[in-house]
């Protein structure tokens, strides 16, 4: 079973639509529009879409953006939201994998920090942030 974490890219749409439809529970397949808005996504260089790949399946995703700032010497900040991980392959360690595959890629980036946007946190996605070093009331963990 090789599990690989990277970029998705436009043939991923539809594990990825049914990533989202069994997270959030959605009724039916990507819109048109979405479909044009994830093409953009996986073309624009400062968006890209990070996901876990299992048995060539997506298994996980998150939505990561890099943010310019005049700060830290002019260092990027990273974005990461709208995680999803598929209820069957779930407890395998998929989010971690996603997570550390997430905050290497801001490293390369040569971002200075990751942001992490998620609505409401269940008692593991906090012990799993702070195993990373992300801080519970800024939602943010600073690179080294």
């Amino acid at each position: 079973m090789p599990i690989l974490c990277r970029t998705a890219t436009e043939q991923d749409l539809d594990d990825i639509n049914a990533l989202y439809q069994s997270d959030w529970h959605a009724i039916s397949k990507f819109s048109k529009r979405q479909e044009l808005i994830f093409k953009r996504l996986v073309s624009e260089r400062l968006t890209e879409l990070l996901v876990v790949e299992k048995d060539k399946f997506v298994v996980a995703c998150c939505h990561y953006m890099t943010m310019p700032t005049l700060a830290h010497g002019g260092r990027s900040m990273a974005m990461l939201g709208h995680f999803a991980v598929d209820p069957i392959n779930r407890q395998q360690g998929h989010a971690k994998r996603l997570l550390s595959f997430a905050i290497d890629f801001a490293r390369k980036q040569g971002c200075y920090q990751v942001l992490i946007q998620v609505d409401k946190l269940q008692h593991w996605q906090k012990q799993l942030l702070q195993s990373y070093g992300f801080c519970e009331n800024t939602g943010s963990l600073v690179l080294q």
